[in-house]
This record gives structure tokens, sequence and C-alpha cells, in this order.
């Protein structure tokens, strides 16, 4: 998810309050940014039994710009990987 940078500790902890886990992302040892100047948080929830009131929640955290869950946004997903799954 992104996060302005504003502040940035206060949303981190506000995460950790509420068991999400958040993993500031970084690239070559330093935080990544965002084109727009943000940061991303990398949640590790495991399955998500309630997308839209996780998508709720976190976008009521302050300090969140937009969360990654596309939701009623497609109805199809295609992944690729490695291997073939049959």
């Amino acid at each position: 998810m992104e996060i302005i940078p504003f502040g940035y500790t206060h949303t981190v902890r506000s995460l950790q309050k509420a068991g999400m886990n958040p993993v500031l992302r970084q690239k070559n040892g330093k935080l990544f940014i965002t084109d727009s100047g943000n940061y991303i948080v990398d949640l590790h929830l495991g399955t998500i039994e309630n997308p839209r009131e996780l998508s709720v929640f976190l976008n009521s955290v302050p300090g969140v710009v937009e969360n990654g869950l596309f939701l009623k946004i497609s109805h199809l997903v295609i992944m690729a990987g490695a291997t073939r799954q049959k």
C-alpha cells in the first residue's frame, strides 16, 4: 500500500497495532519511493477473509494514499509463473 512520507512512522505504528505486520519496502538498501514521492508498505496478511472491510479500514488510516486491494475492478485474474499448474 502507498503511504505519504510525512508522519509515516505514525502510519506504520497504527498498522502494527492493528496486527497488520507492515514492512516498508526497500530497494538497494534504501526506502522505495514511488513516482509520486510516497513510500510503499507491504502487508503480509495471509488469507484475507473480508477484503472490503479491510480496504475500508486501510483507507481510514491517516497517511494511507491507497491500498493494493483492487475490489470490483475485474472478475478474472490470470497469473503466470515458472511452473504449470493443472
